[in-house]
C-alpha cells in the first residue's frame, strides 16, 4: 500500500478511524469530511437491517467503502491485510463504542485527534492492555462521530452497574481486578499465534482451533441475553446486583448465543473473562485467593466447585435445548476430560466422558 500524501495508520487502528483522520487533516487533500457522509449513512442502514455485518471498521469493500478506497488510490487486498480484525468474535456495530479514555487523551495530546483501536471491537478485549483499565463506553453515538465523542462526551473510567443500590454495585476497580482479567485476555490473544497449544496446568497439546471454539461457546453462554422468557448468562448477573436489561425478542438458543456476546458492555465481558479464567484453570492458587478476596469484598461469592460453576453457567438454557447444548460442547477427548467437572454441571448431569463418547466415538453402543 502506498501512503504518499496520506497519514500513516497507527498500531491496531481501524480502517474507519484512519480514513477519518485523513479526511479531517488539512494537509491531506485527496479526501475530505464530506466524502464520508454517504459512507456513514450506509453504515447506519447496515446496523438497522444487517446487524451481523462487519461495519465501517472492517467492511471497506462495499460500494461506499470501495468508492473511498478508489478515491484514495488504495489497493483493496493490501488494505484488507493491514486493517483486518485479529478476532472473529466481534462486538455488534452499535456496541463498538468501548474505548480506553487514557489512549484517547494521549492521542489528542500527541496527534491532535484520537485513533480507534481494532482491539476495542473484540468481545474478548474488555481491558486496555497498555493502561490496564476497563474500557469506557459511549451511548447513542453515530459511528462517524465516536472518535471525537470519546474525548468530549464519553463516560470516563469504569462502568458501574447498579450504582444507586444500597450494597456494593460490583467488583471494585483496582489492580487486582485488572491483573486477573488481563491474565485471561492475554491468554486468549496468545492463542492466535500457533496452530497447537498446551492446556493450562497440563502438558497436553490440543489443536488451537478446537480450544478457541470451546472458549467462544463458553463466552457466548456466559453473556447470553435476558429475554421475556429466558434467564441471562452468568456474566451479566454474577458480579452485580443490577438486573440485566431485557431483550424483548423471541430468540431460540442459537439466536441468544449469537446475540448476547456481541451486544455486551465492558463490565459484563470482564466478568465473563474472570469466570473463564476459573473454568480453564488459568489462575494459580494465589490468584484464586486474590479473586476470592476481591469478590468477597464486593459482597459476592464464587461457586464452590467446577460442577456448581457449570450448573450456574447452564441457567440460560431451557430443558428442551440441552440436546443442542451437548452438540455445541462436543469436542476432542483432551479438552472434554480437562473440563470434566464443569461440563458435568453444564450438561445437566451427563458426565463429560459419556458426552464425549456419545458425540464422537463411533464405537459407542
Amino acid at each position: 500500500m502506498i501512503f504518499s500524501n496520506l497519514l500513516r495508520p497507527v498500531h491496531d487502528e481501524t480502517f474507519c478511524s484512519w480514513v477519518t483522520r485523513c479526511a479531517l487533516n488539512h494537509r491531506v487533500e485527496i479526501i475530505t469530511e464530506s466524502d464520508l457522509i454517504d459512507w456513514d449513512s450506509c453504515t447506519s442502514r447496515k446496523q438497522l437491517f444487517c446487524p451481523d455485518n462487519l461495519g465501517m471498521e472492517f467492511d471497506f469493500s462495499d460500494s461506499q467503502g470501495g468508492r473511498i478506497a478508489s478515491l484514495m488510490r488504495l489497493n483493496i487486498v493490501s488494505t484488507h491485510n493491514i486493517f483486518r480484525p485479529a478476532s472473529d468474535l466481534l462486538l455488534a456495530i452499535n456496541y463498538r463504542t468501548a474505548f480506553c479514555h487514557r489512549c484517547i487523551e494521549s492521542d489528542v495530546t500527541l496527534k491532535r485527534y484520537p485513533s480507534w483501536r481494532k482491539s476495542w471491537c473484540y468481545v474478548t478485549h474488555p481491558y486496555c492492555s497498555e493502561h490496564r483499565c476497563l474500557l469506557s463506553h459511549i451511548r447513542d453515538c453515530a459511528a462517524i462521530h465516536k472518535q471525537w465523542w470519546a474525548f468530549t462526551k464519553g463516560d470516563l473510567g469504569d462502568y458501574l452497574p447498579g450504582r444507586n443500590c444500597h450494597r456494593s454495585h460490583g467488583l471494585p476497580s483496582n489492580r487486582s481486578r485488572a491483573w486477573l482479567t488481563l491474565r485471561v485476555q492475554s491468554w486468549i490473544e496468545s492463542l492466535q499465534r500457533s496452530s497447537r497449544t498446551v492446556l493450562p496446568s497440563t502438558s497436553n497439546h490440543v489443536k488451537t482451533e478446537d480450544l478457541i471454539r470451546v472458549i467462544e461457546q463458553v463466552i457466548r453462554l456466559l453473556l447470553a441475553p435476558r429475554t421475556d422468557r429466558d434467564n441471562p448468562g452468568l456474566a451479566r448477573t454474577f458480579f452485580t446486583i443490577k438486573p440485566a436489561v431485557i431483550v424483548h425478542k423471541f430468540l431460540d438458543l442459537q439466536a441468544r448465543l449469537e446475540y448476547g456476546a456481541p451486544n455486551s458492555l465492558p463490565y459484563e465481558r470482564m466478568s465473563a473473562l474472570l469466570l473463564l479464567g476459573l473454568i480453564f484453570k488459568l489462575f494459580t492458587r494465589a490468584e484464586i485467593s486474590l479473586l476470592k478476596r476481591l469478590v468477597s469484598a464486593a459482597d459476592f461469592e464464587l461457586p464452590g466447585s467446577m460442577y456448581e460453576l457449570g450448573a450456574l453457567t447452564a441457567i440460560p438454557v431451557a430443558h428442551h435445548e440441552y440436546d443442542e447444548l451437548r452438540i455445541r460442547f462436543s469436542c476432542p477427548y483432551e479438552i472434554t476430560a480437562y473440563l470434566g467437572g464443569f461440563l458435568h454441571g453444564l450438561l445437566g448431569g451427563v458426565s463429560a466422558w459419556d458426552c464425549f463418547r456419545k458425540n464422537i466415538d463411533p464405537n459407542f453402543p
